[in-house]
């Protein structure tokens, strides 16, 4: 099978390009044709087809220059180059299924209407966050968990500035969700929306979503992460993800100060937050006890995550099924993490925390306590970790995700050729 496999970046940004790129393997691992298309970059993975891909836009990064931001602005509503080079790529390498990931903003929806008027192609999109109901991408504003827009009200988003505290930039996107809202871009032109969790199924829903949606969680390579079956227990607390507002670091901070003990914490990531987090760090005199490490990927991040003791996941957004928490669930490490969005799907058994404890999100006396609670009892911890890593892999193998991804082309398939037989009636 040829599959269109579409994402606005192509090289390792955050949670949605680790799914892309697995994804993308594992659909080659069971000999199926994979066509990326994508945005230039000087990061992107080399790629057959990256002749194809459109040019870097980026509205944020235009600076002060009033044209390139005007231009990008207008390739955010609708992109002219984007539908353009789509076109060209399906006539030159034939698709039979296209698979959307991330493309709002740089990319934009405008090729999504010729996918189906002109190639007749079955479409599926895996949602990674909740820009299809939210302008914002994470339904948060100002640090507070926010739907107001679910009812189809996006000035909203200009009265609250939103986006970066900034009046224009969320106007734009105001102005880009009503377009599309009133185009009906997606509603018309996706077959299937694939929801990590069962909580973003339910929160599409109600942000007014109609399309079929399926429920399908991320996966993990259980072969990258070696298992003897004894988890290592290891000592302090760490943190692995994107330096952002909506990551709760400062919870995570906050709960630090409160413990009677100073356990150490290593905050793994990069992010607009860092400069602020380490002010932070500075003011409280934490500096002997956190640690800032950047970046890290592969072997490196897995022993950070083999060597702590409890992984933790502060969250105030809506989470949806974090990579971070399944591959430390896969090495056998207990978590603790804001009961908040997708993540109780994934430690929460018949309401009873068999796989790590969950925490209400923001707050930072009920994580410190949990925190006091938990990390001294051993073996509860050596429990939660061999659970863990059972029901990762039960519920999040790779052959058990192919196997789901499969059934969704097929009914996305079904549906395109249901559609076209009516229109012919």
């Amino acid at each position: 099978m040829k599959i269109l496999h579409i994402n606005k970046y192509y090289y390792l940004k955050g949670g949605a390009e680790s799914v892309y790129f697995n994804e993308a393997r594992l659909l080659r691992e069971h000999d199926q044709q994979v066509i990326p298309f994508s945005m230039q970059s000087p990061k992107n993975l080399e790629s057959p087809y990256q002749e194809y891909f459109i040019e870097n836009s980026d509205f944020y990064g235009a600076g002060f220059n009033p044209w390139k931001k005007l231009k990008a602005a207008g390739h955010i509503i609708y992109s002219f180059e984007t539908k353009k080079k789509a076109r060209t790529l399906i006539v030159k390498t034939k698709p039979e299924i296209v698979h959307l990931h991330n493309i709002y903003h740089q990319m934009s929806p405008s090729f999504l209407p010729l996918l189906k008027k002109e190639f007749n192609l079955p479409v599926v999109m895996t949602a990674h966050d909740y820009k299809l109901v939210c302008p914002n991408y994470s339904c948060l504003s100002h640090g507070q968990v926010c739907t107001k827009c679910f009812k189809g009200d996006y000035s909203q988003i200009i009265k609250n500035r939103c986006h970066k505290g900034s009046l224009w930039s969320s106007a734009l996107l105001a102005a880009e969700m009503t377009l599309h809202k009133k185009w009906q871009i997606y509603e018309n032109n996706i077959d299937v929306i694939i929801a990590p969790s069962k909580f973003m199924k339910k929160t599409l829903r109600k942000g007014g979503i109609k399309n079929e949606i399926k429920v399908l969680p991320n996966f993990i390579d259980l072969e990258q992460f070696a298992w003897d079956g004894r988890p290592r227990l290891g000592e302090g607390l760490l943190y692995v993800g994107r330096l952002s507002e909506e990551k709760g670091l400062f919870t995570l901070l906050e709960a630090l100060k409160k413990l009677p003990e100073k356990i150490p914490l290593k905050i793994v990531g990069t992010g607009e937050l860092l400069e602020n987090l380490l002010q932070y760090i500075g003011k409280n005199g934490l500096q002997k006890q956190v640690s800032l490490l950047g970046y890290k990927q592969g072997e490196e991040l897995r022993e950070l995550i083999r060597d702590c003791r409890l992984l933790v996941v502060p969250s105030i957004s809506y989470e949806n099924c974090p990579l971070s928490l399944l591959e430390a669930m896969a090495l056998g490490k207990p978590v603790l993490a804001s009961r908040i969005g997708g993540i109780p799907e994934l430690l929460e058994n018949d309401s009873n925390l068999a796989r790590g404890a969950l925490f209400e999100a923001g707050d930072a006396l009920d994580l410190a306590q949990k925190i006091a609670l938990y990390y001294g009892d051993e073996p509860l911890l050596v429990e939660w970790g061999q659970k863990a890593r059972a029901y990762v892999e039960i519920y999040h193998s790779p052959i058990k995700y192919y196997q789901g991804l499969m059934k969704i082309y097929g009914l996305a398939r079904e549906m395109t050729i249901a559609s076209a037989r009516r229109a012919s009636q």
